[in-house]
């Protein structure tokens, strides 16, 4: 008989996300980062722009070959001060700055925009970095059905509906509701 074991370990700083270090991530070395956004956008705002932002990096970075290379080093940094053992860092929970997410695929760095709900475990789209397209949040899920529903769709923002077997079933203690006819 063959069997197959898989070796999860989560690490979850003992502090508020607004106290996170990188020496946490530094000691843990994730293979998967899940973050919000707000912390992504405030490392790189906060550590990353303002050294691009100088009068002698901007002349840099309009010189073609110095730029992939100031690009690329950058990227390793940022890597590695996430721990250096990611495959990718996954974004969600709320929507994503999209200066961000440019400056982000600009260096090429590992991550990816899902979008769930705690009723559905969480995940309902997502997209592995590597064919991740900007400005979306991916596709559905495997063994997910998702369509947006709207009176009018060409003006009218639509609700997303979805449906699979990782949709919890209801509340705790609370009677359900029949589903609605599409």
């Amino acid at each position: 008989m063959n069997s197959v074991s898989v070796a999860i370990s989560i690490s979850s700083p003992a502090c508020p996300a607004r106290k996170l270090s990188f020496r946490h991530l530094l000691i843990s070395r994730p293979n998967l980062v899940v973050a919000v956004p707000l912390i992504i956008e405030k490392i790189i705002k906060k550590n990353v722009l303002p050294k691009l932002e100088s009068p002698a990096m901007k002349i840099l970075l309009k010189v073609p070959i110095i730029n992939d290379k100031i690009k690329a080093t950058v990227r390793e940094q940022m890597i590695q001060a996430f721990g250096g053992n990611f495959y990718q860092i996954i974004v969600g929970g709320a929507a994503f700055n999209q200066e961000i997410e440019q400056f982000l695929k600009s260096i090429d760095f590992p991550y990816t925009v899902g979008y769930g709900m705690t009723e559905c475990a969480p995940i309902i789209c997502y997209e592995d970095w590597k064919r991740f397209k900007t400005g979306s949040c991916g596709k559905a899920a495997p063994r997910m059905e998702v369509k947006i529903v709207s009176p009018d769709p060409e003006n009218i923002v639509g609700e997303i509906i979805c449906k699979g077997p990782n949709v919890m079933l209801g509340y705790y203690k609370k009677t359900p509701k029949p589903p609605p006819k599409s």
